[in-house]
């Protein structure tokens, strides 16, 4: 994906670049966006997740990316695609995060909507699952805007969550 391969009115996404570290660090270790998984992350995992991002670009051509307000050129935040396994299949997962003053203004859905279509038409995926924690009802209403299934409540990385399922040649694309 080139730099500037998905863009929407008010966004752009983009692969993260290692200037953008302070950034990512600024989310993953904000208590209020990491509420619903694992905790706030350091500075060293915040380092090795940058790197895992880096490493899927170079491997499958597509990861979590910055998500950039094009009128600020700020990053708010990521959304993309990492590869799970999940009841013993491998899949694209979309996951997204924004910083807290950016929710409840429509950058999560318009952002995953970007990664919804990329998905079908450059990526070639089938299907891809969306993981939010169960009382995290934000992230639920994003996934279910872009169609995906509700699946049920599973135990992932181990804590709860409800797991969504879009198959493209069931659900049609926002």
């Amino acid at each position: 994906m080139n730099s500037d391969m998905l863009a929407t009115a008010r966004l752009q996404l983009r692969e993260f670049t290692e200037a953008d570290f302070p950034a990512l660090l600024a989310l993953v270790s904000h208590p209020e966006v990491m509420r619903f998984s694992d905790g706030i992350e350091s500075e060293a995992a915040a380092h090795v997740r940058l790197a895992g991002y880096l490493r899927a670009y170079r491997e499958r051509g597509f990861g979590k990316w910055a998500v950039q307000e094009r009128s600020s050129g700020r990053v708010i935040g990521y959304c993309g695609f990492g590869w799970e396994e999940f009841d013993g299949v491998s899949r694209p997962e979309l996951g997204f995060r924004l910083l807290p003053d950016c929710w409840g203004r429509g950058f999560a859905t318009e952002a995953a909507a970007a990664c919804d279509r990329h998905a079908s038409a450059a990526l070639g995926f089938n299907d891809y699952l969306g993981f939010a924690h169960p009382d995290n009802t934000a992230s639920r209403r994003v996934l279910e805007k872009l169609g995906l299934v509700l699946l049920g409540e599973r135990s992932f990385h181990g804590g709860p969550v409800v797991v969504y399922r879009k198959d493209a040649c069931r659900n049609s694309h926002p």
